[in-house]
């Protein structure tokens, strides 16, 4: 199953250890499913954890080396989005999430951002909180 993971369901999984989030993030790591990232959004999930008001999660290099390594997995998707979607006119970052979902293919978008989950879904990409993903995934 693949699932685009929203920046702050990312942040909020680091930040909090014993939060829906952070079982999104576990599942990640033990490949209960296929994260789908594109070039776009991990630029964004850089910039957002190099903020100081992450200086919680420990220097900027442990924080990126982190990102780093979930990267890394073999299972990680690669999207290379083609189409420009314009959707979310309130904070149009978050379009780039639905770029990576429809790029990749993938059915879930995993997002704490009040703007997506508002939408609820977009063609055939459900948009859902971390804790509707851990009952999808049954954790």
């Amino acid at each position: 199953m693949r699932a685009v993971i929203d920046t702050s369901v990312l942040v909020s999984g680091m930040l909090s250890k014993k939060s829906y989030p952070a079982r999104v993030l576990d599942a990640w790591v033990f490949n209960r499913f296929s994260p789908v990232i594109s070039p776009d959004l991990a630029k964004e999930y850089a910039a957002v954890l190099t903020r100081a008001k992450f200086d919680v999660l420990g220097p900027v290099e442990k924080r990126l080396q982190a990102l780093e390594r979930l990267l890394s997995f073999p299972w990680v998707v690669i999207a290379h989005p083609e189409e420009k979607i314009v959707v979310v006119s309130a904070d149009p970052k978050d379009n780039t999430v639905l770029e990576c979902a429809a790029g990749g293919k993938t059915p879930w978008v995993v997002s704490g951002d009040k703007h997506l989950l508002r939408l609820g879904s977009y063609k055939d990409i459900t948009i859902v909180t971390a804790e509707q993903f851990a009952k999808v995934l049954r954790l």
